[in-house]
């Protein structure tokens, strides 16, 4: 087998297009964001980025790890993102920067939960 016949960065880092699911019943919404994947040098940079800057100590409690780990996902998912179609928030449209993306994750963890599990599927990005 030739590994080099999955190569999958350059498609990562062109991006793929996620369509948003509803949290509470799982149908599709008219949300559209497009996100590097995790083959690409933007996940991969995010990640390092991320894990240095929001690491824990082995004694804190439980919550604050979650807190952390919350967090971290939220920061290296934002960065992945590209731009996005139809992005709302509080009746509001959304327009498309890093730190809008950063803070919308940070409010909705059920929304990180669907990014980084797109992300990490590189089946998505093939």
């Amino acid at each position: 087998m030739d590994l080099a016949n999955f190569n999958l960065a350059e498609k990562a880092a062109a991006g793929a297009e996620l369509k948003v699911l509803n949290p509470v019943d799982g149908t599709a919404t008219d949300l559209v964001i497009k996100i590097a994947g995790s083959e690409s040098a933007t996940y991969r940079n995010a990640v390092f980025a991320a894990s240095s800057e929001y690491s824990y100590k082995e004694d804190a409690d439980l919550k604050e790890k979650i807190e952390v780990i919350d967090k971290r996902n939220g920061v290296t998912f934002a960065a992945c993102i590209m731009g996005w179609e139809n992005m709302e928030f509080d009746g509001k449209p959304v327009k498309f920067t890093k730190d809008e993306a950063a803070k919308i994750l940070a409010a909705t963890p059920w929304l990180t939960d669907q990014i980084g599990a797109f992300i990490k599927n590189r089946a998505n990005f093939i």
